[in-house]
C-alpha cells in the first residue's frame, strides 16, 4: 500500500515485528462487499461451497463500510485479544475519537497477552494508504490475521457479520474460504472453518483470489 504518514502523529506506537516467523499462517476477514464489488468475487466465494444468494449479496452492498474505531470496539466486545501491529493517527480526526481508538487498542493488547482466544498479530485493511497509520474514522474493508486460534476468528467474524454485514474468511493458501452470515453461531463458524471436506469436491484446483 502506498502512503507514509508523518510518524510524529501517531499516538499508539505500531507494533510491527522485524521478522515475522516464516510460515506463520495468515486468516483473512472482509466484509462480503469487499468481495462482491470485485470482478469475479462473489463467483469467488460460491466455488468454495458456500451458497451464496441474491438476498445476501444485496444486504453486503447496502451495509457501509465501518470505522476503525467501530470494528475495534466490536473486536474487543466479542472477548477476542489481538497484537495490534498498527498506529492511530490524529491526522483530520477529533480527538475524542483517537483517544477512544487508542483504548479500544489498547484493551484488545490486554486480552492478547492474558489467557484466551487471540487474532494474533492485527492488521486492519483501510484501503490505499501506509496500514501502519490510520486514522480512527477510516472505513474499514477487512482484517488480516498473523498467528490467529481459530476461536478467535470464529468469535470475531460472527462479531463483525452482527454488527456490519456478511463476512467472508479466508487463509494464503485459499484452502478454506467460508462466508458467514446472520445467525451464525461461534461454534458453527468453527465447525466449518477447515473442515474439510464440507465443500463438495474439496479446495478446487486453480482457485485465484479476486481481481482487486
Amino acid at each position: 500500500m502506498t502512503g507514509t504518514p508523518d510518524d510524529s502523529t501517531a499516538k499508539t506506537p505500531a507494533r510491527i515485528p522485524a521478522q515475522t516467523r516464516a510460515g506463520t499462517p495468515a486468516v483473512h476477514v472482509n466484509s462480503l462487499r469487499w468481495f462482491v464489488e470485485r470482478e469475479g468475487g462473489a463467483e469467488f466465494v460460491r466455488s468454495h461451497g458456500d451458497d451464496l444468494h441474491d438476498e445476501a449479496v444485496a444486504r453486503a452492498l447496502a451495509a457501509a463500510y465501518p470505522e476503525v474505531l467501530q470494528v475495534l470496539e466490536t473486536l474487543a466486545a466479542s472477548g477476542v485479544g489481538a497484537d495490534c501491529w498498527f498506529a492511530v493517527d490524529d491526522v483530520d480526526t477529533a480527538v475524542a475519537a483517537t483517544a477512544a481508538t487508542t483504548k479500544a487498542v489498547e484493551a484488545l493488547r490486554a486480552a492478547g497477552s492474558a489467557p484466551g482466544p487471540s487474532l494474533g498479530g492485527l492488521h486492519l485493511s483501510v484501503g490505499d494508504v501506509d496500514r501502519g497509520h490510520i486514522t480512527a474514522h477510516a472505513a474499514v474493508t477487512g482484517l488480516t490475521c498473523t498467528g490467529p486460534h481459530d476461536d478467535a476468528i470464529a468469535r470475531a467474524a460472527v462479531a463483525l457479520t452482527g454488527a456490519f454485514g456478511p463476512q467472508v474468511v479466508w487463509d494464503d493458501a485459499l484452502a478454506d474460504v467460508m462466508l458467514v452470515d446472520a445467525g451464525m453461531t461461534p461454534a458453527q463458524v468453527r465447525a466449518r472453518w477447515r473442515s474439510g471436506g464440507t465443500r463438495p469436491g474439496g479446495p478446487r484446483p486453480g482457485d485465484s483470489r479476486p481481481a482487486s
